[in-house]
């Protein structure tokens, strides 16, 4: 099935302009590392053996919402050294993914979780999994029920938690089926924020590319470019 997707063995075959928003993201998910650390816990699991103690360490733990053949996945999980799960509807990209960019700390759970172009989430299909941050660059365009999604994505992280979202900017690229017919919308800063405050998350920090060619992908603060970046955070009323 045709698609967007860039099926790369190596993450230097990826565009620029994709690399650039997976180290932007990668950045940012450490700063939340550095600003939420987890203290080991120890217990003493013998009475008999007080000397004995055990000690347990959570971990933080991301996904990579539409990762494709999982380049970008597998870059997230070396650059945080944090496990990443990387998901997508293509079981062409999951094997491909698999074939390439699995490590011990990167999987790919291997179902459906975005119907084909774009029925949504579906809350079930993660099981009881939980993130502290979900990255989900250049999807949300592909998916009818936008809302629902990033419902679906709120319940996937933990209080506080964080969403990386990237999305093209329909004030400098107008949405055409006829251009592209692989997106159904294109967004505005406005319409992206009303979108995020009503699915009950609040934007916190806004990022652009200002193109997709080479010299043209970096990362600058402020949402005026071909390319809007957020970073957003759970709130709970």
């Amino acid at each position: 099935m045709p698609s967007e997707r860039q099926m790369v063995t190596r993450w230097d075959d990826a565009a620029e302009n994709h690399r650039r928003r997976y180290e932007w993201a990668a950045r940012r998910l450490n700063q939340f590392k550095d600003e939420h650390r987890f203290e080991d816990t120890t217990y003493t699991p013998s009475e008999d053996d007080p000397a004995y103690t055990m000690m347990t360490r959570r971990s933080h733990s991301f996904a990579d919402i539409a990762c494709g053949c999982g380049y970008g996945t597998a870059y997230l999980t070396l650059e945080t050294g944090s496990p990443v799960n990387g998901w997508d509807n293509s079981r062409e990209a999951i094997r491909w993914a698999h074939k390439y960019f699995f490590n011990v700390n990167t999987k790919f759970p291997d179902f459906h979780v975005v119907k084909s172009h774009g029925t949504g989430f579906e809350r079930s299909a993660f099981g009881v999994v939980r993130y502290d941050a979900v990255v989900m660059l250049e999807t949300l365009e592909h998916l009818s029920l936008d809302f629902h999604a990033l419902m679906v994505i709120r319940d996937l992280v933990v209080s506080d938690g964080l969403l990386l979202l990237s999305v093209p900017n329909q004030k400098y690229i107008p949405h055409d089926l006829s251009v592209n017919p692989f997106h159904l919308r294109h967004y505005t800063v406005e319409s992206l924020r009303d979108l995020l405050y009503a699915t009950g998350w609040e934007p916190t920090e806004w990022y652009h590319q200002e193109g997709s060619s080479p010299g043209e992908s970096e990362v600058y603060p402020g949402a005026d470019g071909l390319c809007i970046m957020v970073v957003c955070r759970k709130w709970e009323e």
